[in-house]
């Protein structure tokens, strides 16, 4: 299921709710399209195969999540809410 791969809150419950007032079954409204086009996004990103696409994330970020992409974009995610807070400098 797709919600099993995003790990914002908020789109995943847009997608439990969208899965359960369809009776379990996920159907394509212009939301879920957009998150699914969002995945694929990431998974070329990910992919060690393309050799065009880049990222640049903090340093400790990449270090401390080298087998998943998304988990180094959620790391610097977190330093973001710090910076933007004025926590970190």
């Amino acid at each position: 299921m797709l919600a099993l791969y995003i790990r914002n809150t908020r789109y995943k419950t847009v997608l439990m709710t969208t899965w359960a007032k369809c009776g379990g079954k996920l159907f394509d409204n212009e939301e879920t399209i957009e998150l699914k086009k969002d995945k694929a996004r990431l998974d070329w990103l990910a992919d060690s195969e393309q050799m065009i696409g880049n990222i640049q994330l903090p340093r400790e970020c990449v270090e401390g999540n080298i087998d998943s992409l998304r988990s180094a974009i959620d790391c610097a995610m977190e330093i973001g809410k710090y910076v933007n807070d004025g926590v970190r400098g």
